[in-house]
């Protein structure tokens, strides 16, 4: 006879639907997805690419800094399988948009800055519509080992309220609470200084200078979702806590003194254990992202990126705008 998700026979058991769900608040985030969001990566020790311009206002007379940016996520892939009744089981599809909007505000004083980001996102994916408002203060200590090299390191918190839809009918989804944090440590490198003031007239610019930093950093998050399954036989947590290990390398260059260019590689090892069908989720992914940076005046600048993440099980395109002014 067929109970639930499971074939029965006289002689022995067997598990022929793989998951069947006791109680499943919301769909487990990809770390492509909640690892590539801006509000939780812009802050890892990397070099910013700023222009010259912006990093002499910002280390002078200048050192308060507002930055409010745009970003749009294409996703593609499945995580997860949910059961949806009558022997029914379905992948959770994640294919769909992601809009999102950031503010930040940030405080420099001589190495050491402090700051918060203020995030919405909006998830409208294949499998379920997702909202989430957040909120990231972090501080970054800059401890200069050359006139051209130091240590950076950056220490998060983070804090996310998830209001989640199912598109899986007839099952329903309920709203949850994240809490993550991060610590990331990077070597530097800037042939324009990276602590002493630097005006463009204290000496010739030239028309090129090169920067470029390489970062490792430990991200972990959980939330208080419940996700208890059966799978083969057993009753288990898909997943608690979330880890991953992100090593982070970026190269640029700044062409006079208006505009910064930087290509960033990223990879990251997802440890996070995971239970039930996630149990064969990949482990690993690869980030490629390129941003250019323009000072239209003093005061204020803009930015544009493109990024792709690939090799986990959701593949996520992401493209981004930003303005920020010192004051």
């Amino acid at each position: 006879m067929s109970v639930g998700t499971m074939t029965i026979s006289t002689v022995h058991a067997q598990v022929v639907l793989p998951v069947s769900e006791l109680k499943y608040d919301a769909p487990v985030l990809p770390p492509t997805l909640w690892a590539t969001t801006a509000m939780v990566t812009r802050h890892l020790a990397l070099l910013p690419g700023q222009t010259l311009l912006d990093k002499s206002a910002e280390q002078q007379h200048r050192p308060y800094n507002i930055n409010a940016e745009l970003n749009y996520q294409k996703t593609a892939g499945d995580f997860g399988q949910l059961n949806l009744g009558n022997s029914n089981v379905s992948a959770i599809h994640f294919d769909g948009d992601v809009y999102a909007g950031y503010v930040e505000l940030s405080a420099q004083r001589d190495d050491l800055q402090l700051g918060a980001v203020g995030a919405y996102e909006d998830f409208d994916l294949a499998g379920f519509a997702q909202q989430r408002v957040g909120v990231m203060p972090y501080a970054k200590w800059l401890l200069p080992i050359g006139p051209e090299t130091s240590f950076n390191f950056v220490g998060t918190l983070y804090y996310y309220d998830n209001d989640v839809t199912s598109h899986l009918a007839p099952r329903t989804f309920a709203a949850y609470r994240t809490l993550g944090a991060s610590v990331s440590a990077a070597l530097q490198f800037d042939t324009r200084y990276t602590y002493k003031a630097v005006t463009v007239m204290q000496d010739s610019p030239g028309w090129y200078s090169y920067m470029g930093s390489l970062a490792v950093t430990l991200q972990i998050q959980s939330d208080d979702a419940e996700r208890q399954v059966v799978y083969q036989q057993d009753v288990v947590d898909e997943v608690r806590d979330q880890r991953l290990l992100i090593l982070a390398g970026n190269i640029g260059a700044r062409l006079y003194e208006r505009t910064a260019m930087m290509l960033v590689g990223e990879l990251g090892k997802d440890m996070s254990h995971y239970d039930g069908t996630l149990s064969a989720a990949a482990d690993h992914y690869t980030r490629l992202s390129w941003k250019i940076a323009r000072t239209l005046s003093p005061r204020w600048s803009v930015q544009a990126g493109v990024g792709k993440t690939f090799g986990h099980d959701v593949d996520v395109t992401e493209l981004r705008v930003s303005t920020s002014a010192n004051f």
